[in-house]
């Protein structure tokens, strides 16, 4: 069997245990010796090291063998990540072809691109007025996350490559909006780049130094500002700690929100971390105990323009498939389980004479009205109003719309070989496989049926808050 084949097959969600993080872990205090570039290294590996997840995914495919594996043969770079000592019993053949590096050039290239849209941004800046709060932002969801300190404070945004019309319209609105806003960019060094391109240094190590020689000059810039507190959101940030641990230590509060319901960087350095799961803080608390984890009210997590579903008497059930951008990013399982679930809710909605729409994610470029999104079956919905005429039943792999949607609908989570929904989410779950998905949904459509399961995923589990064991208190 090919390695990649298992790689194509495992969920993301493989790479958010303790197995991934522990092969990477090894790998980067082999590759030096500072405690700080260690840690920088392992988000990088956790986060973007094809080599790192080979490596997960081989050693998760032997454990769960059913059949004993005898033989192998695999690339130099994935076997180096491999544990010291796995593989007793196994042969391992030599590998003929070029090995791979432990981070491929495609993250070098972006690497390039993220320099020099930063170094424009930092062009096109204007002086940024001093305050005693500073808001890093990309697009409108920073607003979501802390409106109060959004219209107080300095709001500094940033390149969001991702989708540019958005974060021109999340421009447009602070401007209309009376806020203080102004482009902001990180120093990235593009000559030692190029010249750690030219010696040849590898792409890993390559990485980790610019990222932190670009957020150890940065943290310089913010503290010029002399602000009191800051409000984020990059968990995802490979560097982000050595951005924030020179403002910790001058007793600046540093407030991140979690940008999604996965798990991110394993090493992060906040004052405050505002969790969207207790799973969040469980996660992070192991290797960061000195921030203060805090659960995100649920009233703040509510989606606009859908009713409470007491109100949905008399509407129709839809299905609704909650769509996630996996084709922008390495997740090839979830984006093959994504495509079959549409498949399953295109068929089940002909047989059930139901509604099936899918709920496009905010990056998404809206269609022309009236046609078919080419990449599902389902009619594509943008604003969520326009289901509001329905007695909605979301089907998701891993949303914050199974929080969002508490107190609005019920929310089916699917569950399948290596996708682990209790990663993401704390009880009640309901969950959903291509295997029982017509015998779930069936028993949803009566109105008292789905008006229980409703009620019962608006329940919330009473989470716990994590207290650092100590806390900077701004001057």
């Amino acid at each position: 069997m090919s390695l990649d084949d298992i790689v194509r097959e495992t969920s993301f969600d493989l790479y958010q245990t303790e197995l991934h993080y522990e092969i990477c872990r090894a790998v980067a205090h082999r590759r030096s010796d500072d405690p700080v570039a260690r840690k920088v290294l392992e988000n990088l590996y956790a986060l973007k090291s094809n080599a790192a997840r080979k490596a997960t995914a081989l050693v998760a495919y032997v454990q769960r063998s059913a059949v004993p594996v005898q033989g192998m043969c695999v690339n130099a770079s994935v076997r180096e990540m491999l544990p010291p000592g796995w593989g007793q019993g196994v042969r391992i053949e030599p590998f003929t072809g070029t090995a791979e590096p432990f981070i491929g050039w495609n993250h070098v290239g972006l690497l390039l691109a993220k320099a020099l849209l930063h170094r424009l941004f930092r062009l096109l800046a204007g002086r940024a007025a001093a305050g005693d709060t500073l808001v890093r932002a990309w697009v409108e969801v920073s607003a979501a996350m802390y409106p109060a300190e959004v219209r107080q404070g300095q709001v500094l945004v940033y390149p969001f490559a991702l989708n540019v019309m958005r974060q021109v319209r999340f421009l447009r609105w602070c401007r209309r909006e009376g806020i203080q806003v102004s482009l902001a960019g990180m120093p990235y060094s593009l000559p030692a780049i190029l010249a750690g391109l030219l010696r040849r240094q590898p792409n890993d190590l390559l990485l980790a130094q610019a990222e932190m020689r670009a957020n150890a000059r940065h943290a310089q810039e913010l503290l010029a500002q002399r602000p009191r507190q800051l409000m984020t959101s990059d968990e995802f940030e490979t560097a982000s700690l050595v951005l924030y641990q020179p403002l910790l230590a001058a007793c600046v509060k540093v407030v991140n929100t979690a940008h999604g319901v996965g798990n991110y960087c394993p090493h992060i350095a906040y004052s405050e971390f505002r969790v969207l799961a207790p799973a969040q803080s469980d996660f992070y608390v192991k290797r960061n105990p000195d921030i203060r984890y805090i659960p995100l009210a649920t009233e703040k997590r509510q989606i606009t323009g859908l009713s409470h579903y007491s109100t949905a008497a008399g509407k129709p059930a839809a299905l609704v498939l909650i769509h996630q951008p996996f084709d922008l990013s390495p997740l090839k399982a979830e984006e093959a389980v994504q495509a079959q679930l549409d498949a399953e809710l295109a068929r089940l909605a002909q047989v059930l004479c139901l509604q099936y729409r899918v709920k496009m994610h905010p990056n998404s470029r809206q269609a022309r009205k009236g046609a078919t999104h080419r990449s599902f079956q389902g009619e594509p919905v943008y604003d969520w109003a326009a289901l509001d005429a329905f007695r909605p039943i979301f089907v998701t792999i891993n949303s914050t719309v199974f929080f969002d949607a508490r107190g609005v609908a019920p929310v089916l989570v699917y569950a399948g070989a290596t996708f682990e929904p209790a990663l993401y989410f704390t009880p009640p779950i309901m969950t959903i496989t291509l295997q029982d998905a017509e015998q779930v949904l069936r028993g949803l459509l009566p109105e008292d049926a789905w008006m229980r399961a409703a009620a019962f995923h608006a329940q919330e589990a009473e989470p716990a808050v994590h207290a650092a064991a100590s806390t900077p208190t701004a001057p």
